[in-house]
């Protein structure tokens, strides 16, 4: 028992005093990493061209432009909204093929202003459409051009259309976008939500099929 006694009284004082040291250094471990983890996920940069909306407890609470948000932990949710992103419908009556069928075309496009690099020319025409109103009706104009001239140019008729109906989509969304782009907008998803035809062939066929 005395070597035992002996040995405490040599090593306990030793051990205290580092395990002092430790146990602060893990503290202050423990508040960079918190700290790190709060600015990383609770301070948020908003860019030019999105809004911020802030909820807080599940409400709508306020909304920022281009600034930095602070975030409440667990309290507040952020949601960042494009400005430079839209979505619309557009629905076409009486497009006719080259058999002189008419059709009935819904669409669901989605589009964003792109700034090229020549900013004179993209200034020049969101000058000229100042609302995204004005930009869908602007894309409906030349989506409905865009599929008459391909209904008309369509030689193999209703059918060969009804068979390649995912074909006949993106040949739209290839045309449409190459017509955007000359006017800095992209589009970024381009869907035919209704396809019909006034004899009620497509419908038969996708019965049978």
């Amino acid at each position: 028992m005395e070597g035992y006694d002996e040995f405490l009284k040599f090593t306990v004082p030793n051990i205290i005093p580092n395990l002092r040291i430790y146990f602060f250094f893990g503290i202050i471990i423990i508040i960079v990493i918190a700290l790190i983890a709060y600015f990383y996920y609770n301070v948020k940069k908003i860019d030019t061209n999105y809004l911020a909306v802030i909820e807080r407890l599940n409400k709508y609470f306020y909304s920022l432009g281009p600034c930095t948000v602070y975030l409440i932990p667990f309290i507040d949710n952020l949601t960042t909204i494009d400005l430079m992103q839209f979505s619309f419908l557009c629905e076409f009556d009486n497009i006719v093929n080259s058999d002189g069928i008419s059709f009935k075309i819904n669409t669901d496009t989605t589009a964003k202003f792109t700034i090229s690099e020549d900013k004179n020319k993209f200034h020049s025409i969101t000058s000229k459409l100042p609302s995204t109103q004005h930009i869908a009706y602007f894309i409906e104009n030349n989506l409905k051009a865009i599929l008459s001239i391909e209904l008309l140019n369509d030689e193999n008729g209703i059918y060969h259309l009804a068979r390649n109906r995912d074909k006949f989509e993106k040949t739209i969304k290839e045309k449409l976008t190459t017509e955007m782009k000359e006017k800095c907008i992209e589009i970024k998803d381009f869907k035919i939500t209704e396809l019909k035809d006034s004899e009620g062939i497509l419908e038969k066929f996708t019965q049978n099929v």
